[in-house]
């Protein structure tokens, strides 16, 4: 009956002494919650009735906006008894804090820490499984956290974690070296991770990682370049390029773990989710038009994926529809020299899935091909009329010169396979103008399109036949 009371003692300062003499000796489950109008009297409340030791679960959550005033201070010190044997589970979140000089809690038992604008050290974590520190970008602290130290809690559990989530917490000082000295050793290999994301403005955050600690193949990696409009003392960043290069330079440093291991890559174009666009890099296991091909969609289902996210639509301001197309787009414009954009330049099968939320993005579309001109093999999975339009409209020339196959999956939308035929026709007409070009060695349309005028069929197909060296029309 202990353990009962023990996990329903409420929520402090409501929670009464009494309810917390019934949980006895159990390890308890606490939430506390401060506020402007809820101040938490630690000196009253915790050392009388609740022995630090006995802590199973803390949930702490502080939103004193005006007063700027937080409990963590006082928790730390409440916390510092020696070793808390109890504790597995810790989530605080609170207003910002501009120091992490605190000792360190020892918690041996701790099995998933989260933190929300602050950074609570911790050591003997040797179970631990889930970590996550966010910061908002408005509150002390944001990118305090120096990188050249603070792994030293990750040692003890490198072969428990399994979830590492670092956003807005790394901070890069103009004196720091982003890749290890020669004599220095490979790192910290957390060999149970599974999914890795880091959020961070600057090019230099994701080497530097990669000099403290190692993840498997099959880990997911998720890279966010964040906005770095200030820092936490409200001054503007200049030490780094900015999210457009840190978003490039994560993209080629995913491209690069694959090659290393002799794995040829592919990129897929991911907007299957409007809110949070992002390229993937992805092992090219099998070729496009294999008859096997798993769909490229999600990209999240690829084991060892490794993601970017990008910022610049909502980072400036302006609406771009959500779209991967707009977005790369657009981060070209803001691209510096010695920015690395390679990754694009070189890749030969990309792989693209659409929701056709968004219209009139072609021209984007174009601009992003006109990139990536040793592009070999597309496949669309998702029926998109404006990333069709931008491959085949010629209203900026050839775009793709070198594309050989071309792979079309259902999508949200029926196919008008008239007006597909009438595209294909504009390509294959610029196809003609441009010295060395040829037209698709293969063409592939999957049984699972649906046909918007099915009555066409046989006239397109026809058609098709003779603009395409190889026609694969709906047999898969």
């Amino acid at each position: 009956m202990t353990s009962l009371w023990a996990d329903i003692v409420g929520v402090l300062p409501l929670a009464t002494g009494e309810l917390l003499e019934r949980a006895g000796s159990s390890p308890l489950s606490l939430t506390l919650r401060t506020s402007d109008r809820r101040v938490l009297d630690f000196d009253y409340w915790m050392p009388e009735y609740v022995e630090p030791d006995s802590i199973r679960s803390l949930y702490v959550h502080s939103t004193n906006g005006r007063t700027g005033w937080s409990p963590l201070q006082e928790l730390l010190y409440y916390l510092d008894v020696g070793s808390l044997d109890s504790l597995e589970h810790l989530d605080v979140t609170t207003n910002g804090r501009r120091k992490h000089d605190d000792e360190p809690l020892v918690t041996p038992s701790l099995r998933s820490a989260k933190m929300f604008n602050c950074i609570i050290s911790f050591t003997g974590a040797s179970i631990l499984q889930r970590l996550s520190i966010v910061y908002d970008m408005n509150c002390p602290g944001y990118n305090g956290w120096r990188l050249d130290s603070p792994f030293d809690c990750l040692s003890s559990c490198r072969a428990t974690l399994q979830e590492l989530q670092l956003l807005r917490c790394l901070g890069l000082s103009a004196d720091m070296e982003v890749y290890p000295p020669e004599n220095s050793g490979p790192g910290v290999r957390l060999s149970a991770l599974r999914r890795l994301d880091i959020g961070s403005h600057s090019d230099q955050v994701l080497p530097m990682i990669k000099r403290h600690f190692r993840y498997p193949p099959g880990c997911e990696v998720a890279f966010s370049a964040l906005p770095y409009l200030q820092d936490g003392s409200g001054v503007p960043d200049l030490n780094h390029r900015g999210p457009d290069a840190a978003f490039y330079s994560a993209l080629s440093t995913f491209a690069d773990e694959l090659l290393e291991r002799g794995v040829g890559y592919k990129l897929v174009f991911d907007n299957s989710s409007p809110a949070s666009p992002s390229v993937s890099v992805c092992e090219e296991t099998s070729t496009i038009c294999d008859e096997d091909a798993e769909p490229d969609v999600p990209a999240q289902q690829h084991r060892g994926m490794r993601a970017a996210h990008i910022d610049s639509a909502k980072r400036r301001g302006v609406l771009f529809g959500d779209n991967i197309f707009c977005v790369l787009a657009e981060s070209f414009r803001h691209l510096e020299e010695g920015d690395d954009t390679s990754i694009l330049e070189n890749m030969q099968t990309l792989c693209v899935t659409s929701a056709d939320t968004v219209k009139g993005f072609h021209s984007s579309v174009v601009t992003v091909f006109l990139k990536t001109k040793n592009l070999r093999a597309l496949h669309m999975h998702g029926y998109d009329l404006e990333t069709l339009k931008g491959l085949c409209e010629n209203y900026r020339g050839l775009v793709l010169p070198e594309l050989a196959i071309l792979r079309l999956s259902a999508g949200t939308k029926p196919l008008s396979c008239t007006y597909f035929a009438h595209l294909m026709a504009l390509r294959a007409i610029e196809i003609e103008k441009v010295k060395g070009a040829k037209r698709l060695a293969r063409l592939i349309v999957d049984k699972d399109v649906v046909l918007a005028d099915p009555e066409m069929e046989d006239v397109v197909v026809k058609k098709l036949t003779d603009l395409v060296d190889e026609l694969d029309w709906r047999s898969r």
